[in-house]
């Protein structure tokens, strides 16, 4: 995908998300990018539970490599997606060290 590319479906998907997300305009945005730990994380994913956007919002953090809570997930959580959606890619990489079948 070319950057123009990626910046005009990045503006379409981001439009809607800003228009419509139950985030939007929101009392605590910074909810969405925890520094303090778990708890503002977990108050955002509540939030998200009731957002009906929030299968585009997970895709696009997917997709774009969003940091912070996106669609109802954690950086944590999308990382977990992303390993179940590529095991195929992954399936024949060892750590460095160990051999093909074996584990540490």
């Amino acid at each position: 995908m070319l950057p123009n590319d990626r910046s005009r479906a990045a503006t379409r998907t981001l439009a809607t998300l800003n228009s419509h997300g139950a985030c939007v305009r929101h009392p605590h945005p910074d909810w969405w990018f925890p520094e303090r730990g778990r708890d503002d994380a977990d108050k955002a994913l509540r939030v998200c539970a009731s957002c009906p956007l929030r299968f585009m919002c997970r895709e696009y953090a997917l997709t774009w490599g969003e940091e912070g809570v996106w669609g109802g997930t954690t950086d944590c959580d999308r990382d977990e997606l992303r390993l179940i959606a590529h095991p195929a890619e992954w399936a024949g990489m060892t750590l460095p060290g160990l051999e093909l079948g074996e584990t540490a």
